[in-house]
């Protein structure tokens, strides 16, 4: 796909930027934190809602985010995470605020945020965790908008995609929840060792901070390995329709 074509979601993401308005306080839901819920050394599923991704063309061609959501949310996950990209993955703030109302439990917006308003917008529509993909921001501007996150009381999910995201991370003030992206964003090849050749990396960075594997799962094995490995959480959207043993993994009995 190339570089050309992440530009082009970019210039999108820059249009539709000066086109958000809103004037009313947003949806009154309550609020619930991701970032508690990593607590006891058992790796922690966010399940993704996503109907569509530039990779895989269209995944379900039955889409109801709603009862996907709630399917997830009773066999086990511990967060929703939902796309809200219209023009490339199929998503919208519609499909947020529907699960958000839908589920008790953390809600993450994935989208490409570039901008301060996407932020406000991001706590309007009522969600809990903002991802920041830090390939795609300075250091200056992820720094920010993770300030800004912060103030209006959300979670923030940095994503790496690359070593030279890795290099920023380190200059990344608050970052407590790190996800580690196996897709390329230029070629969008998906490499599952990724994980581990960052995780020694940033747990030398940070000790603390929480690390959530993404891209690429659809085997129950892959999750034991990553519970092995001190992983913290896993990002899964098609695997858990590809794979129904995926999503039996996470409702065992402990």
């Amino acid at each position: 796909m190339g570089l050309s074509f992440l530009n082009q979601i970019l210039n999108q993401k820059k249009r539709e930027v000066a086109a958000i308005s809103f004037d009313d306080d947003g949806i009154d839901v309550p609020h619930y934190s991701f970032i508690k819920r990593l607590f006891d050394g058992k790796l922690k599923l966010i399940a993704e809602v996503k109907q569509a991704s530039p990779s895989r063309g269209i995944i379900s061609q039955s889409f109801s985010p709603v009862e996907l959501a709630q399917h997830f949310e009773s066999s086990g996950a511990s967060c929703i995470s939902v796309l809200t990209d219209e023009q490339f993955f199929k998503g919208s703030i519609v499909d947020l605020m529907s699960v958000k109302q839908a589920v008790q439990l953390p809600v993450l917006r994935k989208d490409f945020i570039i901008d301060p308003i996407q932020v406000k917008q991001t706590r309007h529509i009522g969600a809990d965790v903002i991802l920041l993909i830090l390939d795609i921001l300075s250091v200056n501007q992820a720094n920010e908008l993770i300030d800004l996150a912060n103030q209006e009381g959300l979670e923030v999910l940095i994503e790496i995609h690359s070593n030279s995201a890795l290099e920023k991370l380190s200059m990344i003030k608050n970052k407590p929840l790190v996800g580690i992206n196996n897709r390329d964003l230029v070629t969008f090849d998906c490499d599952i060792s990724r994980v581990l050749k960052m995780k020694e990396d940033i747990n030398s960075m940070d000790s603390s901070i929480k690390l959530v594997a993404e891209s690429g799962y659809f085997l129950p094995d892959e999750m034991q390995a990553l519970e092995k490995q001190n992983i913290n959480g896993v990002l899964i959207g098609e695997g858990l329709i590809k794979n129904k043993q995926l999503l039996e993994w996470f409702s065992r009995e402990n």
